[in-house]
Formats: structure tokens, sequence, C-alpha cells
């Protein structure tokens, strides 16, 4: 007879900054959602991010439609983020101060 611990679904929340955390934790999603991907096991995540908090170590893996859809939600936050940024003025100015810091660097 073959048996198995039970699982719970894992709990989630959306914080004040719009990040989906991991029940009560800091733990962002994309942190554990990129670490499965990455080739962890859900108990190797669990040990990993989890401590000693035994509860949080049955914690039931997310199927592959959730990861996609969380990692393409994420990118997709991430390019609109990334083209709002580098079309504000204040942006260009830092990344042309960069960019004459890293000129100065290489030639002197």
């Amino acid at each position: 007879m073959i048996t198995t611990e039970p699982t719970m679904p894992v709990p989630l929340h959306v914080d004040e900054q719009g990040d989906i955390r991991v029940g009560d934790t800091r733990l962002l999603l994309d942190i554990v959602v990129y670490a499965y991907r990455g080739g962890l096991t859900p108990e190797d995540i669990a040990a990993r991010y989890a401590g000693g908090d035994q509860r949080r170590r049955r914690l039931s893996p997310p199927t592959q439609a959730n990861i996609d859809a969380c990692i393409a939600r994420r990118e997709e936050d991430g390019e609109r983020m990334r083209a709002e940024a580098e079309a504000s003025p204040a942006c260009r100015k830092v990344v042309e101060r960069i960019k004459a810091m890293r000129a100065q660097q290489v030639g002197g």
C-alpha cells in the first residue's frame, strides 16, 4: 500500500507593492517559481526557503500552467516597467552618467 503525506494549497497574498508573496512570509512567488523551473523539487524549495517551519514543507507544488502564467505576467510587468523607465528623462540622465563613468574607467 502506497501512502502519501497530505498536502495543502499554497496560500498566496499580494502585498502593497503588488508582489505575490507566499503565506505570511516575505518570500516572493517568483523565487519559488524560478527555483522550480531551475530544477529544484518542491521538497528542495521548502527546505531552502521554509526554514524550520514544518507546516510549509508539505505545500502542493504549483502546476505547470500556474508557473507559466505567473512567469509570463511578471515578465510582461518587467518589460512594461523597463520601457517606462527608459522613456523617463531622469533615467536617461542616469544612463548617460554611468556610460561616462565607464568611459573614464576604461580610458583612465
